[in-house]
This record gives structure tokens, C-alpha cells and sequence, in this order.
């Protein structure tokens, strides 16, 4: 038999404070939420305690009964949707919990690919971004591969490599002798931005190159894009480098829409992610 209850009554019942910045946890406590924002919500448990108004076989009644044991999610609520990524507010709304935490927009496992395209997700939605790298290598047997970045305003329809559209520095610092901190390279007007220079084989022993890349503000509209690189991974050496540095997208001021990670030959085989911070 269906039992509707009142959000009133449960606000009576709980303890704290229900309002929009609350949470109803699962020990009937509403309180601010601070958890990632995969964490599953546990359904509320109610015992022995009054519970508002109900419907018991078509007959409204006033509460005078208790109600013993558990209270389904989808009774709860009475807008958004409830799932593994939103929660319960103080004003009966499930939403996302607005505590900082990254959420992962795209997942790419790349196997022999000549680009890796992001090209969705990158809007107004948040205003920093992050690029994950791992496990990437190169498809070729020799020669120097470097790892590259190029922007789109159209959605991925093209994507920006003019011969002054980029400008970038890199540093790195390696595990052979030498100088530990050289320029891995650098220009003022170029096709791409540099992400890493002489990545690792395929087939040389399973030495592989991960990388971050950070941007902000991808759809405003008045200052150039900026990229924060920080990349580590062997090259066709043997040797390990880490690789510090970033570049700039200074063709226009547009908001951009799509990334594309390229060698600049052969192809790619690793694990592609991308995530947006959420906004406090």
C-alpha cells in the first residue's frame, strides 16, 4: 500500500537545521555535505518516531502511528533526480553537492590513434579544467615523438594550427647526465603547444608518459587561453624526464569548445581523461 509523507513532518523528526545548504544524511541529521561527489547517499532510517500525514488504502489519516524500519529514496524528494551523484537538501531538492570536488566529464581509452578529441563537455559549466594523461605511448618503432595540444572554437570541426597560433616554453630535468633543468623548447609563434618532447615506444620495454594539463575560463571571451603543463614519462633514450612548462592559445580571444592531443607523427595507444572543478 503507497505511504506519502509530508517533507514537514520529516523536518520535524530529523535533527539540525533543514534549509539549502543542509543535507539529510542517513542517521536522520540534516547536515552540511562534504563528501566526493561519487559517494553514495544511504536511505534514512526513521524508528519510533511520528511521521506527518498518510495515505493507508486510499484513507488520508492523521499521523498517530510510528513507522518502524526504512523509507525508500525515490519517496524522498521532491524535485531532481537521486542517484550516486546528487543528495538530499534541506529544502527536498536532490542536488549536487557543491563542495569543490572534480567530476570526470570524458574517459578515452586511445589504441592506436592519431588524436585524442575532447569535444564535449569544455562550456561554461565549470571554470577550471584538467586534462589526465597515463600510460601513453608511442605506435612508432624510432624516431623522436612529441606529445601536442591544439584548440578548437567550432566543437572539434577544426581545430586551430596557424603558424602563430601557440606560443610555449618547456622545461625538463632527466635522470642521465647533463644539465638537470634545459629547455625542451620553446617559441613565440607555432602551429601547437609542446606537452612533451620524445615520448616513449611501444614496444621499448613499456616505458610510458603521463602528463597533466590545466586551463581556465575555456568560454570567456576577453583574455587568450592559457595551459599549465607538468608531464613525466621516459623517452626513446631509456632515460626518464619530467617536463614543466605551458603555452598559450593567442590567435583570438573566442571561447574555446575542443582539445586535441597529437604526436606529430605516427600514433597513440593510453588512457585520455578529462575533468572540470565544480564551482563553489
Amino acid at each position: 500500500m503507497p505511504i506519502q509523507i509530508a517533507l514537514d513532518s520529516l523536518k520535524q523528526a530529523a535533527s539540525g537545521t533543514a534549509n539549502s545548504a543542509t543535507f539529510l544524511r542517513g542517521d536522520n541529521t540534516f547536515v552540511a555535505a562534504n563528501v566526493a561527489a561519487n559517494s553514495a547517499i544511504a536511505s534514512p532510517v526513521f524508528s519510533g518516531t511520528a511521521i506527518g500525514t498518510y495515505t493507508l488504502g486510499g484513507t488520508p489519516s492523521l499521523a498517530a502511528t510510528a513507522l518502524t524500519g526504512t523509507i525508500e529514496v525515490a519517496r524522498l524528494g521532491s524535485s531532481g533526480t537521486a542517484n550516486n551523484t546528487t543528495f538530499l537538501r534541506g529544502d527536498n531538492t536532490w542536488a549536487v553537492s557543491s563542495s569543490g570536488a572534480i567530476v570526470l566529464i570524458t574517459a578515452i581509452a586511445a589504441s592506436g590513434a592519431s588524436y585524442v578529441d575532447f569535444t564535449s563537455g569544455i562550456t561554461s559549466t565549470y571554470d577550471e579544467y584538467l586534462i589526465l594523461m597515463g600510460d601513453v605511448v608511442s605506435n612508432a618503432g624510432s624516431g623522436w615523438i612529441n606529445l601536442n595540444l591544439r584548440v578548437s572554437e567550432d566543437g572539434g570541426s577544426t581545430f586551430k594550427q596557424g603558424g602563430s597560433d601557440y606560443r610555449f616554453a618547456l622545461f625538463y630535468c632527466g635522470s642521465g647526465s647533463g644539465s638537470p633543468y634545459s629547455m625542451a623548447g620553446q617559441s613565440t609563434g607555432t602551429t601547437q603547444i609542446l606537452v612533451h618532447s620524445d615520448i616513449g615506444y611501444n614496444n621499448s620495454s613499456y616505458r610510458p608518459t603521463s602528463a597533466q594539463i590545466r586551463f581556465s575560463l575555456p568560454s570567456g571571451t576577453t583574455n587568450r587561453k592559457i595551459f599549465n603543463v607538468d608531464a613525466i614519462g621516459f623517452a626513446s633514450d631509456g632515460n626518464t624526464y619530467r617536463m614543466v612548462g605551458g603555452g598559450a592559445y593567442q590567435g583570438t580571444t573566442n571561447a574555446i569548445n575542443a582539445i586535441r592531443i597529437l604526436p606529430n607523427s605516427s600514433t597513440l595507444t593510453g588512457n585520455f581523461y578529462l575533468y572540470g572543478y565544480k564551482k563553489t
